[in-house]
């Protein structure tokens, strides 16, 4: 079972819908044959997120209200962060942003609560990109400078990269589109920037859509200048900008 969780983490990375959503189907059989209430309920988070990425709306929530039902029977408080997530994803995906807001907010509540690294990081990282959406920049800031500080901790880089993008939505947000512009120039030179991300796929695609957004915006010399300064960029030296000394760890 751990082979094929690890199948499934994998091929969502690698953007290889179809296997994830095939062995996210075996992983949910074996869990039924063996009767195990907690692995279920795992697996349904499987299931759940299989159905998002295929963006079956209606099947994602249905199996994540299950989800979240079976968590509160059994007394599972971590586990029952994960269809929070899952809803708050489809109410993103539906342009729900107060509902997303609820789901992800809860979530967070619950996961600092327990410690769950993953869904504090997770949940910050949405609240982030909900808050933006609803014009909250300070709400938004506060959030993305949460998740980006536990997401150096824990050493995840894809994310990281990620976040380093999603900051230059908010630099855009801020009115800042000069400063915008270096970090999607470093996004998209970075390897972690091929990985996929729920509902929005290649990082380094986002990134160069932001940029091709800038460049219409800025004047020329000022466009050049900030991505060459993006390109000499390095990770450590980004986030050591973003962080300090405003927002010390």
């Amino acid at each position: 079972l751990l082979a094929i969780n690890c199948l499934i983490v994998n091929s969502y990375f690698l953007n290889r819908k179809a296997e994830q959503i095939e062995i996210t189907r075996i992983m949910f059989e074996v869990a039924k044959q063996i009767d195990d209430e907690w692995l279920s309920a795992y697996t349904l988070f499987a299931v759940s997120m299989a159905a998002l990425i295929d963006e079956d709306y209606t099947e994602a929530i249905r199996q994540a209200e299950i989800h979240l039902k079976l968590c509160e029977d059994i007394g599972d408080e971590i586990d029952s962060t994960l269809p929070l997530i899952i809803l708050g994803h489809t109410a993103l995906a539906n342009g729900k942003y107060e509902e997303a807001w609820g789901f992800y907010l809860r979530c967070q509540k619950i996961s600092q609560k327990t410690g769950f690294h993953y869904a504090i990081q997770t949940s910050s990282k949405y609240l982030d990109k909900v808050a933006i959406s609803m014009g909250k920049i300070t709400e938004a800031e506060k959030y993305l400078f949460q998740c980006l500080v536990m997401t150096m901790e824990i050493g995840f880089v894809r994310d990281v990269i990620n976040l380093y993008y999603e900051f230059a939505r908010l630099m855009v947000a801020k009115e800042e589109p000069e400063h915008a512009a270096e970090l999607p120039a470093f996004v998209i030179l970075h390897p972690a920037s091929q990985q996929t991300r729920m509902m929005e796929g290649r990082i380094r695609d986002s990134a160069q859509n932001l940029l091709t957004k800038l460049e219409q915006e800025l004047p020329q010399d000022d466009y050049t200048a900030a991505t060459l300064r993006g390109q000499d960029l390095e990770l450590d030296q980004i986030f050591n900008a973003l962080v300090s000394p405003v927002h010390p760890k």
